[in-house]
């Protein structure tokens, strides 16, 4: 019983794939295209618009592949709009397949190239709102240009750029009455866009989403719109900026427009909450250069709250240690939009003890008002006291009160306030005073008028991409009189001349330059090199034996600042005049948001 069911196993087997052998032989015979061919070579006629290199681009049929007429149906399609696009709309292409042998295929692409399409006459039907050669500046579909469907379509969206940024996004264009007319050379195509104007579009209201601490009406107060808004394309863009301007979102999306029931319409802005808070320091460790004198510490901590309770007010406290003996200490505060208008205020309070000579306190307040989103002009007040220290300060610092009021005048272009790739920064102030002198050892009591200008300048231009040009002026200038030491500016270091110690030199007129290249690495971090220059004039002072002196200064070298998880850091070697690599100062800040 086994050897038999065995047997009719096997024979069972072999009649199954004998049957299979003689079907696939049948297969081969009558369907032999079926059989794996090569492409041997393959030929292009009557092509002139094109090099074979260009022809053969992009394509699957060539030589040394395997032939497929599917495949060489899809490049027959591929050949037909590359002609298309360059204008040849009347092109037509066929082929010609040379079956040498089972294995080996000849193609043989035959195209009929005939004449280039060009537009002609374009006609614009249906502006009223917008003079037409408004619709038809920078417009791609001119006169004697190839005509491509690609081309047209741009002419469709260039138009409707421009009603939208004109305040009409509900304008529809479509291309109408389109016209071959063959000359001797070329097919003439004439054709319309007619244009269906829409109502211009008025913004009622912003919906905000993302935001977690800022309060919705902060962000649609700072966005400033008014019930006469319309919506356009510079609308959108001055929005986002402002936003941005506030430092609050690490994000802030393109506004969207939305329309109701009754085509009122609307703004979707969608930010991301950053870290509004900052935290900037540097700090040093001096230990006791000789027997009974203790160690101290130097550095900065700068602390800035820049969102407090979601409103966009501001509070700052910063400390600043030169030496053992001379410190600052500096306190701010700024309230935004007073009375519901773009007027900030702001008051603060300064004092600097120097060594063993002086304590001088400074309290102030500003307003400033926002004239546009570039211009503000402001105004400011301060009550200047300078102190003498017991001793040594009495004999060269009278005491002294000087209060002035003055105006400021700010234009911002600046592309982004951390890391600008273009723009400008300008401000300028000028104080008017008088300074009250106390009877000293030094001078006799009086009352002086008092002039104080303060001005900065900062320009960025991006020759290239990644690659950003610096260039900045500042120029600080004080005159009275008679000049104390406490009156005196202080210049030198990483802020202001790099390749000095901070506060290095003083004098009543200051200006110093920068000249810097940075190439970007990231969007907040860079490589760059640098060149400053600083000019200080020191005047005779008031009861010194020594005269009035200017100066020249320069300082040079490379640096890096890098945003990280920590915050911004920034590194910099710089040389001062007659520094080596051994006497050069290494400057290390740390500027970290929370």
């Amino acid at each position: 019983m086994l050897d038999k069911a065995s047997g009719n196993s096997r024979s069972t087997g072999f009649f199954i794939f004998s049957r299979l052998f003689v079907f696939s032989l049948l297969l081969t015979t009558v369907c032999p295209g079926r059989q794996i061919s090569e492409v041997r070579a393959i030929e292009f006629r009557g092509t002139t618009v094109f090099t074979r290199e260009e022809l053969l681009q992009g394509l699957l049929t060539i030589v040394g592949n395997r032939y497929d007429a599917v495949v060489l149906g899809n490049d027959v399609e591929i050949l037909r709009n590359r002609y298309r696009q360059a204008g040849y709309l009347h092109a037509t292409i066929d082929t010609l397949i040379d079956r040498a042998s089972v294995a080996s295929t000849s193609v043989t692409v035959i195209v009929h190239e005939g004449k280039q399409s060009r537009i002609g006459i374009v006609t614009i039907v249906g502006s009223r709102l917008l003079d037409e050669a408004v619709v038809r500046k920078d417009l791609q579909a001119a006169e004697g240009s190839v005509f491509t469907q690609s081309r047209v379509e741009d002419g469709v969206q260039h138009i409707l750029k421009t009603y939208e940024a004109a305040g009409f996004p509900l304008t529809k264009v479509t291309v109408e009455d389109i016209a071959f007319s063959e000359k001797p050379d070329y097919f003439q195509v004439d054709f319309a866009y007619k244009i269906v104007e829409g109502k211009r579009v008025k913004i009622r209201e912003i919906r905000v989403l993302g935001n977690i601490l800022t309060k919705e009406s902060v962000i649609a107060r700072e966005a400033k719109l008014t019930g006469d808004s319309f919506f356009s394309e510079q609308l959108s863009a001055s929005i986002k900026r402002r936003l941005e301007r506030l430092q609050l979102f690490s994000s802030v999306s393109e506004p969207e427009l939305y329309l109701d029931q009754n085509e009122e319409g609307g703004l979707l802005l969608t930010v991301q909450e950053g870290n509004p808070n900052r935290f900037d320091g540097v700090v040093g460790y001096v230990p006791s250069s000789r027997p009974g004198e203790d160690a101290y510490v130097t550095g900065l901590v700068d602390l800035q709250f820049r969102n407090l309770f979601g409103t966009a007010r501001k509070l700052a406290a910063r400390w600043y240690r030169e030496n053992r003996t001379t410190q600052e200490i500096e306190l701010r505060y700024a309230e935004p939009w007073i009375a519901g208008i773009p007027l900030n205020a702001e008051g603060g309070f300064f004092q600097r003890v120097q060594d063993s000579t002086f304590v001088r306190r400074r309290y102030d307040g500003s307003v400033q008002f926002s004239m546009s989103d570039e211009f503000s002009l402001g105004g400011t007040v301060s009550l200047v006291n300078v102190v003498p220290t017991e001793g040594f300060g009495k004999t060269v610092v009278s005491e002294s009160q000087t209060s002035s009021a003055g105006l400021s005048i700010t234009y911002d272009t600046r592309s982004d306030p951390v890391t600008p790739t273009s723009g400008l920064l300008y401000q300028t102030e000028y104080q008017l005073g008088v300074k009250d002198i106390t009877a000293s050892a030094t001078t006799s009591a009086s009352s002086d008028r008092v002039q104080k200008i303060l001005m900065d300048l900062r320009w960025y231009v991006q020759p290239m991409v990644r690659n950003v040009l610096c260039a900045e002026m500042h120029i600080q200038d004080y005159r009275t009189t008679v000049i104390e030491i406490g009156d005196l500016f202080r210049l030198g270091g990483a802020a202001t001349l790099r390749g000095y110690r901070e506060g290095q030199f003083t004098g009543s007129r200051i200006v110093w330059s920068t000249l810097e290249y940075r190439y970007l690495t990231d969007a907040r971090s860079y490589l760059y090199t640098f060149l400053d220059a600083g000019y200080i004039v020191m005047p005779a002072l008031a009861g010194s034996q020594t005269g009035s002196s200017e100066q020249t200064k320069f300082g040079s070298g490379v640096g890096l600042r890098l945003d990280s998880k920590l915050g911004l850091i920034g590194v910099s070697l710089a040389f001062g005049d007659g520094d080596t690599f051994s006497t050069a100062k290494l400057h290390v800040r740390l500027i970290n948001a929370f």
